[in-house]
């Protein structure tokens, strides 16, 4: 009798085994559906915000353009703005993202926020030349981090854009919040 009970309790454990295996292999394809469903979205998202960019910059007659020139980040977090460039002429023009200069203002004096390159504010965006034909326009992200280590405050940004020996500025603010 005890044989028969103890072989009882193996193939209790086995199919407990399996039944966990077989329920951890389900949330596991659950959660990557999820996840990689949210990843397409996303990509859909970024398609349509560059789609309006195009018409708003069309529409506006600037050759320079940001999709948001206000920009509210939580400490410790990224996001991604994007910026449109028209090509009003008939000829190919290159058109390069010089520079991005931040000025800051943080909450309580202007030394809490480091907004400068390589401080507590990073702005990352194609530094290469990036050639468009006459009447198009492109689209291009800039995305910004802010650090852990940063305080609650507002960088002031310049974006500089040469084309063609011709230089132009458009303004972003971004504001750094709890």
């Amino acid at each position: 009798m005890k044989k028969k009970g103890s072989l009882t309790l193996s193939i209790n454990a086995i199919v407990v085994l399996i039944l966990a295996i077989t329920m951890l292999g389900l949330g596991l394809s659950f959660m990557r559906n999820i996840f990689g469903g949210a990843t397409e979205e996303f990509t859909k998202v970024s398609g349509t915000v560059k789609k309006q960019m195009i018409d708003q910059m069309k529409a506006s007659g600037k050759a320079i353009d940001l999709s948001r020139p206000k920009v509210d980040i939580k400490i410790g977090e990224k996001d991604q703005i994007f910026i449109g460039l028209r090509n009003d002429q008939q000829d190919l023009l290159s058109y390069t993202i010089n520079s991005v200069d931040c000025e800051g203002l943080g909450g309580g004096s202007t030394s809490d926020l480091n907004c400068a390159t390589g401080g507590d504010v990073e702005v990352a965006y194609k530094s290469s030349p990036t050639e468009i034909q006459g009447g198009e326009t492109r689209v291009l992200p800039i995305n910004i981090k802010v650090s852990t280590q940063a305080s609650e405050g507002t960088c002031f940004c310049t974006v500089s854009v040469d084309s063609a020996g011709e230089s132009k500025r458009t303004e972003l603010t971004i504001d750094i919040v709890v």
